[in-house]
């Protein structure tokens, strides 16, 4: 049979197990958390460069012609509208 001693002592060690499992797990969690803020941030900031850039196409081409290509190259309307 096990005595007081043997099972005081496995229980120590387990409790000391799960505690160390459970820091663990608190940091791999704050660190997909913090990824995912990271990326959601990218994110959002690429949508808002891309909304901008997508505006800026949009307005050169409804410019008349040659009022806002400084580039000399035209630009045919569906390459921007997706049509």
């Amino acid at each position: 049979m096990f005595s007081l001693d043997c099972l005081l002592q496995a229980s120590k060690e387990y409790l000391d197990l799960v505690v160390a499992q459970g820091r663990r797990w608190q940091s791999t969690l704050k660190r997909e958390h913090d990824e995912r803020l990271a990326l959601q941030s990218m994110v959002e900031h690429l949508a808002k460069q891309h909304s901008s850039l997508e505006h800026q196409a949009r307005s050169l081409v409804n410019q008349p012609d040659g009022a806002g290509n400084t580039s000399g190259v035209s630009v045919p309307k569906h390459s921007i509208s997706g049509e």
